[in-house]
């Protein structure tokens, strides 16, 4: 339901406030739910922080997903699965965000 907000939010501004208030109950949601994963993760001082930032992950990933499965058909699940493992398994260093947040 999100891919199909996204072109209309960027020039229209009330409905953009419908899916930025959408989008923020689903993220607290998927946070709540990773509260005890990040609790019980070794290296982790701040689980609501690492839960908080996992949950934005999560759905930044889930939409070029669902982008995938639905228009591309570049990878299967599994293949998605794996790459994203892959991609992430190591942890990478912090760099700036060359594109400012909407």
């Amino acid at each position: 339901m999100i891919l199909q907000f996204w072109s209309e939010t960027v020039v229209d501004a009330d409905l953009h406030a419908v899916l930025v208030e959408q989008i923020e109950r689903l993220r607290a949601s998927v946070q709540q739910a990773l509260l005890p994963w990040a609790a019980a993760q070794p290296a982790s001082d701040d689980a609501v922080g690492l839960a908080h930032r996992t949950a934005q992950a999560r759905l930044i990933m889930a939409q070029g997903y669902l982008a995938n499965r639905t228009l591309l058909g570049w990878m299967s699940a599994q293949d998605y699965l794996e790459s994203v493992a892959t991609a992430f398994g190591q942890p990478v260093r912090s760099q700036p965000d060359p594109v400012p947040a909407v």
